[in-house]
C-alpha cells in the first residue's frame, strides 16, 4: 500500500492574511474609482470571506470582483448611497447563493454575471462595467480589480517584475511576507520530510494559490511565485508543488480556461497526486499526463498511475474549502467502470469558521482546528507517530 499525503497552502501550511486584506482594500479602491464612498462596514470581512470559501468560492480574485460587483450594483439601487445603519452589501448572503451553482462546477464569478445580465439588460452602460469586473477575474492583464490587488500584495517593484506592466499606483511594502503567518510547525514539517525520506508517504503541496510556471520561458513574467514565498517562509520549498501557475501553463497549452483545470476540478487534484508520487519525473509531462487522465484522453490503465492503484493506494488530503476535497471524491466515482482499484480516501478538514466548519463536514466527518492536529491524525493512521515530535 503506497501513501500519498497531500496539503493545501492557504489556511492549512499559511494564514494568508495579505489575501484577506487586500480583499477590502481592492474594493475600497475600485468603489472610489467609480465614484462611490464606503465606510468600513461596508467592505466585505473576514467572515464574509470564509463564508465565500465554504461555498466553494475559495479564489480571492473572483471574491474580489464579485464584491466589487455587489458594491457596484446595490450603489445603482441605492439612492442614498450610504444607510442608516448596517452594511450596504450582504456578502454573506451572495456568497450562500452561489453554493449550489459551484458545486456543479460553474465558475463563480461567471455566475454573477449571467444573473446581473438579467437583472441590467436594460442599462448597458451598467452592464458593460459588470462584464469588465467578472468576465476574467483571473486575468492580471484584463481585470482591474485583479491587478490593483496583485498591485496592493507584492508591491510596486515585484509586480512590474512579474508582470511587465506597470503598477497602478505606490506600494513599497509587500504585503505577502509581511502578513502572513505560518500555521504548520516545524516538527511538522520535518515529520512530513522523514515520511518521505524513509518511504513511508509521498508528500505533496496542491494550491490555487499563483505559483510559477513549470518551464523557464519568455511568459514566465506572467506567473507570480506566491505558491513559493509560502512555501519558503514554511520551510517547505523542497516539498513537490503544483501551483495555479503551473495549471495555468497547460491551460494555454491546451487552448482551456484556467477555471477549468484548476481545483475543484480533476486535473489539479490528478497532478497533485501524480507530482507527489514521482517528485523527480518531467513536470510538464505530469501535467500533460493528469490532463489527459482527466479529460479521458488516456487510459487510467496506460498511465503511471496504474502501478500505484494496483498496489494499493491511499490518498490524504487536507483542505480548509470544498473545493480541494470534491475533485478526488469525484475522481474516484469513476473507478465504478474501471479494472483498476479504487484509492482510499482520507479527507480532513482544517478550519476554524463555524461556516467553513459546517461545509467541510458535508464531504468529511474529520475536521480539524489545524493542520497540526490533522497531521497527527494522519500520522497514527500510518502508524507514523514515532516520527512525529511531539511540540
Amino acid at each position: 500500500m503506497r501513501s500519498v499525503i497531500l496539503l493545501d497552502v492557504d489556511g492549512v501550511i499559511v494564514e494568508p492574511r495579505a489575501y484577506q486584506g487586500c480583499i477590502p482594500q481592492t474594493v475600497a479602491l475600485w468603489a472610489r474609482s467609480q465614484g462611490l464612498s464606503l465606510r468600513r462596514e461596508d467592505l466585505p470581512t473576514l467572515e464574509d470571506v470564509h463564508t465565500f470559501e465554504a461555498s466553494g468560492v475559495h479564489d480571492v480574485w473572483d471574491i474580489t470582483a464579485i464584491c466589487c460587483a455587489l458594491v457596484f450594483h446595490q450603489s445603482r439601487k441605492t439612492e442614498a448611497l450610504i444607510p442608516a445603519a448596517g452594511s450596504l452589501v450582504d456578502y454573506r448572503k451572495t456568497a450562500i447563493m452561489l453554493a449550489p451553482a459551484v458545486a456543479r462546477g460553474a465558475h463563480p464569478p461567471l455566475v454573477v454575471l449571467d444573473a446581473y445580465r438579467t437583472l441590467v439588460s436594460e442599462h448597458a452602460g451598467d452592464l458593460q462595467v459588470l462584464e469588465e469586473l467578472l468576465s476574467e477575474s483571473r486575468d492580471v492583464y484584463r481585470c482591474k480589480t485583479t491587478a490593483w490587488f496583485q498591485n496592493l500584495l507584492l508591491g510596486s517593484h515585484l509586480f512590474e517584475t512579474t508582470y511587465g506592466i506597470p503598477a497602478a499606483f505606490a506600494a513599497d511594502t509587500p504585503l505577502l511576507e509581511r502578513e502572513d503567518e505560518v500555521l504548520i510547525r516545524a516538527e511538522k514539517v520535518e515529520a512530513l520530510r522523514s515520511l518521505a525520506r524513509e518511504g513511508k508517504a509521498s508528500v505533496g503541496v496542491y494550491t490555487a494559490r499563483p505559483s510559477a510556471a513549470p518551464l523557464d520561458e519568455n511568459t514566465l513574467r506572467a506567473y507570480s511565485p506566491e505558491a513559493e514565498v509560502a512555501m519558503r517562509m514554511a520551510g517547505m520549498s523542497d516539498f513537490p508543488l503544483v501551483g495555479m501557475g503551473m495549471v495555468e501553463w497547460l491551460a494555454e497549452r491546451k487552448t482551456k480556461h484556467a477555471a477549468e483545470l484548476t481545483k475543484p476540478h480533476f486535473t489539479h487534484a490528478i497532478a497533485a497526486l501524480l507530482r507527489a508520487l514521482y517528485p523527480q519525473a518531467d513536470l510538464p509531462a505530469l501535467l500533460e499526463e493528469a490532463f489527459e487522465i482527466s479529460w479521458n484522453l488516456r487510459p487510467l490503465e496506460e498511465s503511471r498511475l496504474a502501478e500505484a492503484l494496483r498496489e494499493g493506494l491511499r490518498i490524504y488530503v487536507c483542505e480548509d474549502t470544498l473545493a480541494g476535497l470534491q475533485p478526488f471524491t469525484r475522481w474516484i466515482e469513476r473507478f465504478e467502470c474501471s479494472r483498476l482499484p479504487a484509492p482510499q480516501l482520507h479527507s480532513l478538514g482544517v478550519a476554524t469558521s463555524d461556516d467553513k466548519r459546517k461545509a467541510l463536514q458535508t464531504l468529511t466527518s474529520e475536521v480539524h482546528p489545524d493542520i497540526n492536529s490533522a497531521l497527527e491524525s494522519i500520522f497514527a493512521h500510518l502508524g507514523g507517530d514515532l516520527v512525529s515530535p511531539k511540540a
